[in-house]
Parts: C-alpha cells; sequence; structure tokens
C-alpha cells in the first residue's frame, strides 16, 4: 500500500511539474509606452505593452486599438493571430527564435511586448513581437489594448484592458479619465513606473508598489517589501489614480523594448556620417564613401549610424542630399 502512494505521489508531481500553466491569461498588462513617429518619420511608431503578472502571454486574437480624437474607431494598429498556441507568447515572436530563448510563462512579470511598425524597427534596430499594420492617430486620439472579455467582472470595467487617450481627445475615455498631453514628433508617451492594470485591484487599491526586482507590481509599504527593486509611492488617493491618462502618463524617451529583453534607441546624428558628434562638409564625402560599406541603418556602428541622414532606415544617394542640407543649415 506505501509503495503504490509514493508511486501514484510521484506521478501525480511529474505531471504538476510538466502540465503546463492552467490559468495563463493576458489581462493584467498595462500600455507602457505609445510613440507617435518622428517628423522625418511619421510612420515610425510603437507600442510597448507591460505585464504586471505572470502567465500573461495567451495574447492570440488581442488588438491595438486606436481611435481618432472624437473616439469614432479607426482600423486597428495591430493585431495577433487567432491561433491558440502558436499566436501566443513566446512562440508568436520573431524576436524569440526558440521558446527557450525568451523568458518562460512563469517569468513574465514586468516582461514587454513590442508592437512597431517596419519603419520603427528599421530606425531602433529592434526586432518586433508584432509588426503593426495600421497607425496610432497624431496629434490626438486613443490607443488601447485588448477587451476584457470573460474576465471583466473581476476587473474595474469591461471593455479595454488598458487605454491612453491623449491631445484634445474628446471621445468617451471611460475609466481611464482625462487625456494626456500630447507629446511631440520624437517622444514617447510613458506610463508612471507604478501605474497598475485595470484588472489588478489587488494593488490598485495601495498607497504605493514595488518597481523592479523580485517582486513587481506588488503592494508595498517599504523598501524591504521589494528585494533589489524599488518602492514607489502612488499619487494623494492611492495607485488607482494613475488610471487617468492625464496622471499616469507624461512625455518621455523613446526606448521601445521587446519580449526578449532587447532594447532599442536612436543611434548617432542625423547627417553625422563620420561620428564626430557634429554635422559639417566633410561628412558629405563620408557619405559617398558609406554607400560602399552598408545598406540599411542597422548595418552601421552605432556612432555612424546617423548616416541614415533622412531617417528612412537605408543608406543611399538620397542621404547625401539630406547631409548637405544639414551642414548647410549648421554653417
Amino acid at each position: 500500500m506505501m509503495k503504490r502512494t509514493w508511486l501514484t505521489m510521484g506521478l501525480c508531481g511529474a505531471l504538476l511539474l510538466t502540465a503546463p500553466p492552467a490559468r495563463a491569461t493576458y489581462h493584467f498588462m498595462v500600455i507602457d509606452q505609445m510613440f507617435p513617429g518622428f517628423e522625418e518619420a511619421p510612420a515610425a511608431q510603437y507600442v510597448v505593452l507591460r505585464m504586471q503578472q505572470a502567465l500573461q502571454t495567451v495574447v492570440h486574437g488581442q488588438e491595438i486599438l486606436t481611435e481618432d480624437a472624437a473616439g469614432n474607431p479607426q482600423a486597428p494598429f495591430a493585431a495577433f493571430c487567432t491561433t491558440r498556441g502558436q499566436c501566443d507568447l513566446p512562440r508568436v515572436s520573431p524576436a524569440c527564435p526558440t521558446p527557450d530563448d525568451c523568458p518562460s510563462v512563469v517569468d513574465a512579470n514586468d516582461k514587454s511586448i513590442l508592437i512597431a511598425t517596419t519603419w520603427a524597427q528599421g530606425l531602433f534596430c529592434l526586432t518586433a513581437d508584432l509588426t503593426a499594420t495600421g497607425s496610432v492617430p497624431y496629434p490626438d486620439g486613443r490607443v488601447c489594448f485588448g477587451d476584457t472579455g470573460a474576465f471583466g467582472p473581476s476587473c474595474t470595467a469591461d471593455g479595454p484592458v488598458d487605454c491612453v487617450a491623449y491631445g484634445a481627445f474628446t471621445g468617451d475615455n471611460g475609466i481611464f479619465g482625462a487625456p494626456a498631453e500630447v507629446p511631440v514628433l520624437g517622444e514617447a508617451l510613458v506610463t508612471a513606473a507604478a501605474r497598475q492594470d485595470q484588472c489588478n485591484t489587488a494593488t490598485l487599491g495601495a498607497m504605493a508598489v514595488c518597481v523592479g526586482g523580485d517582486l513587481p507590481n506588488m503592494a508595498c509599504t517599504m523598501v524591504a517589501d521589494c528585494p533589489r527593486g524599488a518602492c514607489v509611492q502612488c499619487p494623494a488617493g492611492g495607485c488607482r489614480v494613475l488610471l487617468s491618462s492625464a496622471v499616469g502618463f507624461s512625455a518621455g524617451t523613446p526606448i521601445p523594448r521587446n519580449f526578449h529583453g532587447d532594447f532599442g534607441r536612436i543611434d548617432g546624428v542625423a547627417g553625422d556620417a563620420d561620428g564626430s558628434g557634429g554635422v559639417d562638409g566633410a561628412d558629405v564625402g563620408e557619405e559617398a564613401r558609406i554607400l560602399f560599406e552598408a545598406e540599411d541603418r542597422c548595418d552601421l556602428p552605432t556612432v555612424r549610424r546617423g548616416s541614415d541622414a533622412n531617417f528612412d532606415t537605408h543608406v543611399n544617394a538620397a542621404d547625401i542630399v539630406a547631409t548637405v542640407r544639414i551642414a548647410a543649415r549648421g554653417t
């Protein structure tokens, strides 16, 4: 009898260790960044989502929704494919060559999902988890992620999982409140580090949450509650106040990050082909030489990526013309 009992326990233990998580979901998620593009590259746009619990990888069928200034629905910025498993993370992401190259579902808390246009990927030299086929409205509009669906009763409200409205948006932003100030082109709308998802009701009522470290997105009262992280205070009224777009978002530096954990940035100064930090007549000749070295921005050393002077992600004769104009403005 005892032998049979231990055998049964061993089999159950093996099943527990190998069985997939039963409650993997997608609804503990915030919009972390929304980037509307550059003046020179208006379609170089991206949205970064940030998971706020483990297991938030079942994203199949979820969309990045957009609305114009009046709140009228526009074409989605992007949509994950609909097949369970194949269209979930990490398998759906081109940034994950194999599932073992990216975080496991149990390690997904505080990890990012990058949805970006091809142009943005080429400028930031970063592979997105999902390539966007639409555009985010600018200068006024709203961007939302997903739908709470069956999870709605356990969230603050039915409807989108998270939204950010900005500029002169006059539509209904619901629990996400007044719109944030519109960022200038070249800046991103960045969420507050302590901002919590509307379904994360356990922490929305807290006065502070852990940021980074071993226990991100957990309520805290002191730094000791957040090993290797920080206990960040929310505004008066608690973390729920940060649901408001106007309070929870501000303009900042665009730093996209994908599920693999890679960061992107804009390296080099436009027209600075020699990497000196400035643009002058010497860069015109250097531009001509670089045409024989590389075809794309991301093939160049970081300090010389300004050779893509017109921000089209390629290195060609048009960049010589753009460099001449930039150098002329500086003299």
